[in-house]
């Protein structure tokens, strides 16, 4: 079973660690990287039965970052390009 797509309100949290840190000293195991996955699994967004083990877990926010990455025109570094539709219309509106 797959994890629910990101939704929107995911998306502007973890922009928002993506726009106040600096990327390349993050991980999966920094602490804001461990917290915002802490914070989202707290969402009321998705029902215990739609999550699987990995949902939202340190390695898949620190990939959403990297989707975040790959879609700045400010930076050179390649990121991750699988990023989602909506991952471009939020980094586009902030």
């Amino acid at each position: 079973m797959r994890n629910p797509a990101w939704q929107r309100d995911e998306l502007i949290l973890a922009l928002d660690v993506y726009f106040r840190e600096s990327y390349n000293k993050l991980g999966p195991t920094h602490p804001t990287i461990k917290e915002l996955s802490y914070i989202l699994n707290r969402l009321p967004i998705f029902s215990t039965e739609l999550r699987n083990q990995t949902f939202r877990n340190p390695d898949g926010v620190y990939m959403k970052l990297g989707n975040f990455l790959a879609i700045d025109p400010d930076d050179a570094r390649r990121g991750l390009p699988s990023y989602g539709k909506l991952d471009e219309l939020v980094f586009r509106e902030f």
